[in-house]
């Protein structure tokens, strides 16, 4: 019995020592690439099924079954990436949403490699210029993601809404916009800001307290899913952190400073999780130009 005791009390002390990596001990052995291999072929499979041309309809019924079906869930986890890809959640989080909007404009992305989803990655974290230790600038994935899109043959629509320094969204981010630009070929990705347990916000000035906060995340935001109650909400999600372990659904809900909290994300632990700003992409093909004969 003592045995046992004292096996179980190292398990645990190694774990804290190893942090939220243990979360993930699929990095440090071969299963790691297995199930890689294993999403790879979901994405390809979605690919094959990209031929019968996926009816868009308004229905808000029909939306939700063209996303769960199409909008791929590649990880930014990876040996092939600096630092297992962990600071590559921006590439990663663009990467899915070019592979799905791929479906319904053309030669959004290269497909001629058998491992153009992991090569998409690669090049969209070059093309911003992504770092192993800090990640990626958001202004500057702003630009060159317009930029890629460009060259591509597409002008974006970007409706960008943000927190500003005093505390509030700079321009309105309610329920209704989320719900409008998740709808058709409307798509959203969410800018999470993390910061320590219970101090997001001075309780005497209701400022929020930048300085504690620790980190940032992008998501993939499909669309609602249903209503809890007054401004508590569930939400459809793409985490480009999960691997294995798929956390497909998170929770959001207003806080009396109107700022949208988030919970029940694989990395939220012992943290506040807000909103931090919220994209929205719309695709335009670009006119050609005429070119006298």
């Amino acid at each position: 019995m003592k045995k046992k005791i004292i096996t179980t009390l190292v398990s645990l002390a190694t774990i804290s020592m190893l942090g939220y990596n243990t979360l993930y001990p699929s990095i440090n052995n071969n299963n790691f690439t297995n199930q890689v291999e294993v999403k790879k072929n979901i994405v390809h499979t979605s690919k094959i099924i990209k031929r019968e041309k996926p009816k868009i309809g308004l229905e808000e019924k029909l939306n939700r079954e063209i996303k769960d079906k199409y909008f791929p869930h590649n990880s930014q986890l990876s040996f092939s990436l600096p630092n297992f890809g962990r600071k590559h959640c921006i590439p990663t989080a663009a990467a899915n949403l070019l592979l799905y909007l791929d479906f319904f404009y053309p030669d959004l992305i290269d497909e001629s490699k058998p491992n153009h989803e992991r090569d998409l990655i690669h090049k969209l974290g070059t093309i911003m210029k992504t770092s192993a230790k800090t990640g990626t600038k958001k202004n500057v994935f702003r630009k060159k993601f317009n930029s890629y899109l460009e060259k591509k043959g597409y002008l974006s629509n970007l409706d960008y809404r943000f927190i500003n320094k005093y505390g509030q969204y700079h321009y309105r981010l309610d329920i209704g916009w989320m719900k409008r630009n998740t709808s058709r070929m409307n798509n959203v990705i969410l800018d999470l800001y993390y910061f320590k347990k219970n101090k997001y916000r001075n309780k005497k000035t209701g400022q929020i307290n930048w300085e504690n906060q620790l980190t940032g995340h992008f998501i993939n935001l499909l669309y609602i899913n249903k209503k809890y109650n007054f401004n508590n909400y569930q939400i459809k999600i793409r985490d480009p952190f999960s691997i294995g372990i798929d956390k497909d659904y998170a929770t959001i809900k207003k806080d009396k400073y109107n700022i949208w909290r988030v919970y029940g994300l694989l990395l939220t632990g012992n943290k506040d999780v807000i909103i931090g700003g919220a994209m929205s992409y719309r695709l335009i093909p670009k006119r050609k130009k005429l070119v006298k004969k």
